[in-house]
């Protein structure tokens, strides 16, 4: 395979430092596939299990993209760490899952722009705060034919009384009051969607999981179309998107954007991941972009200091009442 670095932006400004694995025969059109990832702090998208999977990916055909997620990797600079930057978004009526799906969907874009993706041909898997990730960006973005949500099928009610807190990437205010978590994956149907979740997952329980998993499938038999979703249950399996779950990824990607074998697991043979300190997976080593580029938290406070300038006059006693109250709710 072929590695190479890239740096988009997705937004004017706000650098995203991304890993590309390319067959290296690229004189076809390739099914294409985006890797978001969790909560990777250092090493980012150098992870061990993150770079097997790209590998494996490539070995197999495919064209893979993964980037750094938002305070994460390369892009792990003080303003775009979870808390701080989505502490920061709130107020805004917007949040930082929000931001990492707009990371994905430019991320697609990127993709179809290149001679050797197939734009129809696209999927998307991650794990975690990766799982999140696509099964947002699944659920508003039809370009993405086929999704693989590692460790991150689960039902709300469930997680809030037995997981405890979590990152503010998991804080969607209003959505765990007036939704489930089948309702979002529903809106993937009929594309393919797989569900992988160990059963001893320490975030996701997995009772929860079980529940909402059998839902998704309901709606996708309600469709006629019950092949396009399937819940695997990995036994011993912590919460991580470790070999087991890989290679059942590998052979629903291959089905479904390649029309190659049935969607068994593909084993993932031989496969040697760098060191994720190899020079050759960094986009940006000295720093010399993301160091001097605007960060989640300064662009907030920018945007709120202007909605605050172009506020005709001052908040009367009744708006800041209603602001303390709406801020309570929150």
């Amino acid at each position: 395979y072929v590695l190479e670095n890239v740096i988009f932006e997705s937004r004017p400004g706000f650098p995203v430092t991304a890993n590309l694995y390319r067959p290296k025969d690229s004189s076809r059109k390739r099914a294409a596939v985006l890797c978001p990832i969790g909560h990777e702090l250092d090493a980012g998208k150098a992870g061990g299990e993150i770079q097997a999977r790209c590998i494996k990916l490539a070995k197999l055909g495919f064209v893979v993209l993964v980037y750094d997620a938002i305070g994460q990797g390369e892009r792990m600079v003080s303003g775009n760490i979870h808390h701080e930057a989505g502490y920061a978004l709130l107020p805004l009526g917007e949040t930082i899952a929000g931001w990492m799906v707009w990371d994905s969907m430019r991320a697609i874009d990127y993709l179809q722009s290149l001679p050797d993706v197939d734009p129809e041909r696209i999927g998307v898997t991650g794990n975690s705060g990766g799982g999140l990730n696509t099964l947002f960006t699944a659920a508003l973005d039809h370009r993405v034919r086929a999704s693989a949500v590692a460790g991150y099928t689960f039902e709300f009610s469930n997680w809030l009384k037995y997981a405890g807190a979590h990152c503010t990437c998991t804080q969607l205010p209003g959505l765990f009051r007036s939704m489930e978590w089948f309702e979002i994956a529903g809106l993937i149907a009929p594309r393919p969607l797989l569900m992988l979740q160990g059963d001893h997952d320490d975030i996701f329980p997995i009772s929860g999981a079980r529940r909402s998993a059998a839902r998704t499938e309901a709606i996708y038999a309600l469709l006629q179309r019950p092949w396009e979703a399937r819940f695997d249950e990995v036994p011993q399996q912590p919460h991580s998107y470790g070999r087991p779950y890989r290679e059942r990824m590998y052979g629903w990607m291959a089905l479904h954007l390649q029309g190659i074998g049935n969607g068994d697991p593909i084993p993932e043979g031989d496969v040697a991941p760098l060191s994720q300190n190899d020079p050759r997976l960094r986009c940006d080593p000295a720093g010399a972009v993301v160091s001097r580029a605007p960060t989640v938290l300064s662009l907030a406070r920018a945007r709120a200091l202007d909605t605050i300038a172009r506020r005709p006059t001052p908040p009367t006693d009744d708006d800041l009442k209603r602001i303390k109250e709406w801020a309570r709710d929150l």
